[in-house]
């Protein structure tokens, strides 16, 4: 499935920044990236 990989791929990405943000956290921030990301990654997945 192509959205099996797709979360694979998110999931990979969101540890690699849970990593980053953990040594300066900002919580605010890193609740508007995670919308952000779940908003805009999706379309181009999607029609592609």
């Amino acid at each position: 499935m192509a959205t099996d990989s797709w979360a694979l791929a998110v999931d990979e990405q969101e540890a690699a920044a849970e990593s980053v943000l953990l040594s300066r956290p900002m919580p605010m921030q890193r609740r508007q990236m995670k919308k952000r990301k779940r908003t805009e990654l999706p379309s181009p997945y999607s029609t592609s």
